[in-house]
């Protein structure tokens, strides 16, 4: 018999308020029980004369389920009023925090800076110097020489060949030192510029090694 029909349990905030389940009177509340329903549609009203607000819900039962319903009359109690603190007593200023000196500022990062922003630059052309020297002896040997031939066709053709795979690595080399004393400068001037006692008016060159072609990229900010 229970598969068949819904326990319904009604809650309200107020004692002795009617139960009115569609239309039909089934206890006050708080109910002695459950209430057994049949499945389907119902109208549910809790009210008592001069008491808050009735409470009126449409809901559907399930066969065989249990349905619990909180059916509030009155209105939610008012969160309670701020508490007011008084302001602490107020004392006498602390010199101590003005009379401490300023940090030092740090000469030393830009210095650093400027001086690994410099070796960035130098190995930058270097590395674009070895890479034309590579150009140029690759330009000869395709020219003069020819690798299907023994000894490339001569003792000249394996030297300009073996001077331009030289270069060529010479070349990366550089442009690698460029990227990272270039991305140590950014850090050193970095670290300068996020000193108190920087100003905006600072001076920073950063270079990286180039992804899309060979040498390296260099921004100047001022």
């Amino acid at each position: 018999m229970l598969l068949k029909v819904c326990r319904l349990t009604v809650h309200s905030d107020v004692q002795g308020a009617t139960i009115t389940l569609d239309g039909r009177p089934r206890g006050t509340t708080p109910p002695a029980g459950e209430l057994l329903i049949d499945a389907g549609n119902h109208s549910l009203v809790v009210a008592k004369d001069g008491v808050g607000t009735p409470f009126t819900k449409w809901f559907d039962a399930s066969a065989g389920s249990m349905l619990t319903i909180d059916a509030n009359l009155l209105p939610p109690a008012p969160p309670p009023p701020p508490v007011v603190r008084a302001p602490p007593p107020t004392s006498d200023p602390d010199l101590s925090a003005a009379a401490k000196p300023a940090p030092a500022p740090r000469h030393w990062a830009k210095v650093a800076g400027y001086t690994t922003g410099g070796l960035a630059i130098a190995a930058l052309g270097f590395g674009t110097f070895e890479w034309v020297v590579k150009e140029l002896r690759w330009r000869d040997f395709n020219t003069h020489c020819d690798k299907a031939l023994d000894n490339f066709g001569g003792d000249g053709c394996a030297s300009l060949l073996n001077q331009g795979s030289s270069a060529k690595t010479l070349g990366y080399v550089g442009f690698a030192a460029a990227g990272v004393l270039g991305a140590a400068s950014a850090i050193f001037f970095v670290v300068g510029h996020n000193h108190p006692s920087a100003t905006s008016e600072e001076v920073s060159l950063a270079c990286a090694p180039s992804l899309t072609q060979p040498g390296a990229a260099c921004r100047l900010t001022f």
